[in-house]
């Protein structure tokens, strides 16, 4: 008898109620999620009963996640038959569609129709459509037969997508200074008075309200701890040389190492800020990866 670390990821055939909980089984395994397990979707944290709601998603006839993926970790009791979740992660299905924007009105992608899922819907809710630099943008002409990518479900005759990118060359939906958080991930290191957590993120702000001779833009990197923000550091974004109302930016590192319990943790959110002047000190927050 032994409880073995363990980690699936598969096709979900049933979703019931476990008291609190939930009882998944994923590739034919039984796996338990006890309440307060950390359940998400790529674009939204879940509670058990959003886990459980048996409301196709659209263009489905399934019940709410049967039939869709799970990417489980956890433990396996040999002695119970049982994998007790510590985290779960959830889809409908796990499609991409990437190639050449063949229309834009509607759109498609490779001539597949695509269509954003609702902003309200409560367990995969859509991202706004951005540009290959992570900012919202209009669908138009100025991005056909460009480049463009969306994640999310095929239903048998529509891609019902949770996030879509398009070419650079798409109109913003604002023109005010913006930056924006592409990537945000974290690694635990042991023990944390003797070494820091490692930390790469990365992001992306606009230029427009840079004069056409400033390349750089000076940001500032915090981590979010309740309330309280803690500078990881400055970094520069490079103004893109074939995208040039862009600049991409990148900082990684690791943290001091300390005995205060909150600082010794990798951070659950960061905040980047752009310093330079004229960019109105735009700010974006990111939840983070930790592994």
């Amino acid at each position: 008898m032994a409880v073995i670390d363990a980690e699936i990821e598969g096709r979900i055939t049933d979703a019931d109620p476990a008291g609190a909980g939930a009882m998944l089984t994923v590739v034919g395994v039984s796996v338990l999620v006890p309440d307060g397990t950390e359940i998400r979707t790529p674009t939204k944290l879940l509670t058990v009963a959003e886990l459980l709601d048996p409301t196709p998603f659209p263009g489905r006839a399934e019940d709410g996640f049967i039939g869709g993926t799970a990417i489980v970790e956890g433990t396996f009791d040999t002695a119970t038959g049982l994998l007790t979740a510590t985290s779960v992660e959830v889809e409908p299905a796990e499609n991409l569609l990437l190639g050449a924007l063949t229309a834009f009105a509607p759109a498609t992608i490779n001539l597949v129709p695509v269509v954003l899922l609702p902003e309200d819907e409560p367990r995969l809710p859509a991202d706004p459509l951005v540009n290959e630099f992570g900012f919202p943008v209009v669908m138009n002409d100025k991005v056909l037969d460009q480049p463009a990518a969306a994640d999310g479900y095929y239903d048998g005759a529509i891609f019902r997508a949770y996030h879509m990118e398009v070419a650079a060359t798409a109109d913003l939906v604002s023109n005010d200074p913006q930056i924006v958080i592409t990537r945000a991930q974290f690694q635990e290191r042991d023990p944390a008075d003797e070494r820091g957590d490692s930390f790469d993120i990365r992001g992306a702000v606009t230029m427009m309200h840079a004069p056409p001779g400033v390349t750089l833009q000076l940001i500032e990197v915090f981590r979010l701890d309740g309330g309280v923000a803690t500078s990881l550091g400055q970094t520069e974004a490079e103004r893109d040389p074939e995208f040039p109302r862009f600049a991409r930016w990148r900082m990684d590192g690791q943290t001091a190492p300390t005995f205060d319990p909150v600082l010794g943790l990798s951070p659950a959110r960061v905040r980047a800020t752009n310093l330079s002047d004229d960019a109105n000190l735009a700010s974006a927050e990111s939840e983070t990866d930790i592994a």
